[in-house]
């Protein structure tokens, strides 16, 4: 993955508010930590459906940071899920999510340093 998180969106949402901006990156910033093992889990027990939902909150949640590759290969989870499609297709993308989440966790904590320190 070589995009960086774009924050503009959430700045605007949060009219600048740097609470509100530090409150809204811990919510993602715990959903990328909890829902990826979720999805493991969830396709290990082959519960398509289920995955297929996780799949999608998680796409909405992350759809604010500007990062089109996990957002495609969040929804190509959805629709493979949706679909029936083999196993091998959703377990590729699964790998993608768990890398993608990791690094962009790292960016998050990145950002919610500068904003402490103010350079944000």
């Amino acid at each position: 993955m070589t995009e960086q998180i774009d924050l503009s969106y959430i700045d605007d949402v949060a009219d600048g508010n740097k609470e509100v901006i530090l409150k809204l990156l811990g919510v993602l910033q715990k959903n990328l930590q909890n829902i990826p093992p979720q999805m493991r889990s969830q396709f290990e027990a082959q519960e398509f459906d289920t995955l297929r939902k996780t799949a999608h909150k998680l796409k909405s949640s992350t759809a604010s940071i500007g990062i089109p590759e996990l957002t495609n290969t969040l929804k190509a989870i959805e629709v493979s899920a949706e679909n029936g499609d083999t196993s091998e297709v959703i377990q590729q993308n699964l790998e993608k999510v768990e890398i993608y989440s990791e690094k962009i966790n790292e960016q998050i904590t990145d950002k919610i340093i500068e904003i402490k320190l103010g350079t944000f």
